[in-house]
């Protein structure tokens, strides 16, 4: 039974912090200059040439422009 509501209380806990197990549930995205990164791509640029521009993994560079619809 004690189990029972501990675990009870840190799943209330968790709810209120907006966490699963008391982990983040996503990381916070990186600020970096997304019109910039759409203003290179159009002009021809590689998304691995952005990527190591910015200092930031090709992964960011597609999640970016696929938010914008061009990839």
């Amino acid at each position: 039974e004690v189990i029972r509501e501990r675990m009870k209380d840190g799943r209330e806990r968790a709810k209120i912090k907006g966490t699963r197990s008391g982990k983040p549930l996503h990381r916070p995205k990186l600020d970096i200059d997304v019109d910039g990164i759409v203003n290179k791509y159009k002009e021809g640029m590689s998304q691995n040439q952005i990527a190591k521009s910015y200092n930031v993994s090709i992964t960011v560079i597609r999640n970016r422009l696929s938010e914008r619809g061009l990839t």
